[in-house]
């Protein structure tokens, strides 16, 4: 079984497979992405690892977006060469999109954070959205970085105009949103959904003053909520909708105490809420891919 991801970019997340891998007497090798290649000639094509090539009987991917240009092809050929690939990858990189994981979650019928994706140019309109505060964030952005707060949307309508490209590449590899804050700022509810079912479940809160994101590499502090809560039932459908086998979701509450989808991630980090839990994500993972590989031998 191979894990796909830089161990220093999710140490946590790492270690915990680690120590379930050990618990489960899974020999798990661990890949760094770009060491990753592809070779095509004369009608073949190759995906190497390491510049050898490999075989390996179940990929799980994780921090590869960056890559994605490359990685994902490769992955695609050790699919095709009969591999199994932990969350579909197409579906992966969906998710890591805001604006599509609305659209898809919209599709679905599913409640979620309205949402205006643009492009910043001096007439960029935000109209569809209510007048009140206004959040701007980047379509890709991880980790709460690159969010903005906005007191009223003609407020966050003007920094949208005011935006300017700081080169041709800005241009090329990212937009943004816009949506309205929802609930209670530096307040959220992270789930973690594999296999179809919700398995980790808590309310994150920023403890920094004036901080409205509540993000635990930020400083939240995460509280326990029960399985039975109504955020596990829509988590899971959300990442059903998404066709991923498992993933990390974040949810807000209104005023009124309703639940609204605001993002899925296929490569969302676990260890902070397996860690506030105690809920043994990274092992429900592997027992997935078990799963799997014990279904494909069948």
């Amino acid at each position: 079984m191979i894990l796909l991801s830089y161990p220093d970019v999710t140490q946590g997340n790492v270690t915990l497979l680690r120590a379930a891998a050990a618990e489960r007497d899974i020999r798990l090798h661990e890949w760094v992405p770009h060491q990753i290649s592809v070779w095509c000639a004369d009608g073949h094509m190759e995906p190497l690892y390491g510049n050898s090539s490999k075989s390996p009987a179940l990929i799980i991917h994780r921090t590869i977006a960056r890559l994605r240009g490359l990685v994902i092809p490769a992955l695609r050929l050790w699919e095709k060469s009969g591999s199994i690939i932990l969350n579909d990858l197409s579906a992966s990189a969906d998710s890591r999109d805001k604006l599509v994981t609305a659209i898809r979650l919209t599709e679905a019928g599913l409640p979620t954070v309205p949402s205006a994706g643009f492009l910043p140019w001096e007439g960029v309109s935000l109209d569809h959205l209510p007048y009140g505060m206004t959040v701007i964030k980047p379509a890709h952005g991880l980790q709460g970085r690159g969010i903005s707060f906005f007191g009223s949307r003609h407020e966050a309508e003007a920094e949208a105009r005011r935006m300017c490209w700081s080169g041709a590449d800005d241009i090329l590899s990212e937009y943004y949103l816009a949506q309205p804050a929802v609930g209670r700022l530096g307040q959220d509810i992270r789930a973690y959904v594999v296999g179809g079912a919700c398995v980790a479940l808590a309310r994150r809160t920023a403890t920094e003053p004036g901080e409205r994101r509540a993000n635990i590499t930020l400083g939240a502090v995460a509280s326990t909520l029960p399985l039975d809560h109504p955020a596990c039932g829509l988590a899971a459908a959300a990442v059903t909708a998404l066709g991923l086998d498992y993933a990390g979701v974040d949810l807000l509450e209104t005023e009124d105490g309703d639940l609204r989808i605001l993002e899925v991630d296929a490569w969302a980090g676990f260890s902070g809420l397996q860690n506030a839990t105690g809920a043994d994500v990274s092992g429900r993972i592997l027992d997935l891919a078990l799963e799997k590989l014990r279904r494909s031998h069948t």
